[in-house]
């Protein structure tokens, strides 16, 4: 079957209709400005809005973002989640480990630092926080199933 030169004007018509193009299609699929502002920013580390206007000077790939009413931190659900001063913790306990191991908390603390300059003034006060055998650190392991702590300097 061939197409007369009708069909033809006619196809080629609905092909050239710019809203049958691919920039259309593309326009169609793109982010509001406020949609990647959100997105750019989860992307980084759900950073600031200074940081993130300024994000495409140090990154090639990371588009322009100007900064708007609306800020990121504002919409971002992590980051109001993160900034509730308190909430309720809902029913029931939420750490529910039944075998060692299966939940742990770590906590870490640095004293100070180790200076090779033995005639620094600070280094006299961060010996007052050194272990016995030099250790300016220490981490503690707390397993909730066992309700146990343990520490290594």
């Amino acid at each position: 079957m061939s197409l007369d030169a009708a069909d033809k004007a006619a196809i080629s018509m609905v092909e050239d209709h710019p809203k049958n193009s691919h920039q259309h299609e593309l326009k169609l699929h793109a982010l509001s400005a406020k949609a990647e502002r959100l997105l750019w920013h989860q992307r980084l580390a759900h950073c600031g809005d200074e940081q993130l206007c300024r994000a495409h000077m140090f990154r090639d790939g990371v588009p322009e973002i100007r900064l708007g009413k609306d800020s990121a931190l504002d919409s971002c659900p992590v980051c109001l989640a993160a900034n509730m001063k308190s909430r309720n913790r809902g029913d029931g306990e939420t750490r529910t480990a039944t075998e060692p191991g299966q939940g742990l908390s770590l906590d870490f603390l640095f004293a100070g630092q180790h200076s090779k300059n033995a005639t620094n003034p600070e280094q006299m006060r961060i010996n007052d926080y050194m272990g016995i055998h030099g250790e300016t650190c220490y981490l503690l392991l707390y397993d909730h199933a066992m309700e146990r702590l343990d520490g290594v300097c």
